[in-house]
């Protein structure tokens, strides 16, 4: 970010896959983080993108590697794996779910768009931070301070997002996607949506 003040070393090489996280990072990351983001506009579904070796690329040198996970970014995990095996990987859906991955309990079938939950936002924040300090030691006030700045900066959208609760809380809704179901849970709202609507709709078939 323009604004942000110059940092105290050579700054850390992060490649993140998905723009709504790209943002967060760059925020975080400030001039101590040289943040490449691979799909900067929403006009690309992510999950049909189809990689070209000049993204492969892109992961060369990368120390840090942020993807979202749940089946929603495949593509870039693989290309983390291949071009960057020894880059630090964050997925934010993981993240966001620590008991993603244990016996009985899998996240990657439920909805990846966890940047609509706002604990998962906050995790992966602190995510980043604690890895940017591990790789940059000498930069640790300068990331300390750029999450502090970034909490403050989530105030008035926690703020707005506690003041719809307190009014709109259990108030039932039915939603023809998906996509918003985690911010609709932490506005206190009950879904109603039949089950078998919602499942064809995310499998794009029609429902009975």
């Amino acid at each position: 970010p323009s604004d942000a003040p110059p940092c105290p070393t050579s700054p850390v090489e992060v490649v993140v896959s998905v723009d709504q996280w790209g943002d967060i990072v760059s925020e975080l990351g400030g001039a101590c983080a040289n943040v490449t983001t691979l799909l900067a506009s929403s006009s690309v579904d992510p999950h049909d993108y189809e990689p070209s070796p000049a993204d492969a690329a892109k992961f060369e040198g990368a120390q840090l590697v942020v993807v979202n996970g749940g089946h929603y970014d495949e593509w870039a995990s693989k290309l983390a794996a291949g071009s960057a095996p020894d880059a630090a990987v964050i997925d934010a859906v993981a993240v966001g779910d620590p008991g993603h991955g244990e016996e009985g309990h899998d996240h990657d079938e439920g909805n990846p768009h966890v940047w609509y939950r706002p604990a998962t936002v906050t995790a992966v924040a602190d995510a980043v931070t604690a890895e940017l300090t591990k790789l940059s030691p000498a930069a640790s006030d300068y990331f300390t301070e750029r999450r502090s700045a970034f909490g403050a900066d989530l105030t008035p959208y926690e703020d707005s997002i506690a003041k719809i609760k307190a009014a709109a809380s259990d108030r039932t809704y039915a939603a023809t996607e998906w996509v918003f179901d985690d911010m609709a849970a932490a506005l206190g709202l009950q879904n109603k949506t039949p089950a078998g609507y919602q499942a064809a709709a995310q499998n794009e078939s029609d429902p009975s």
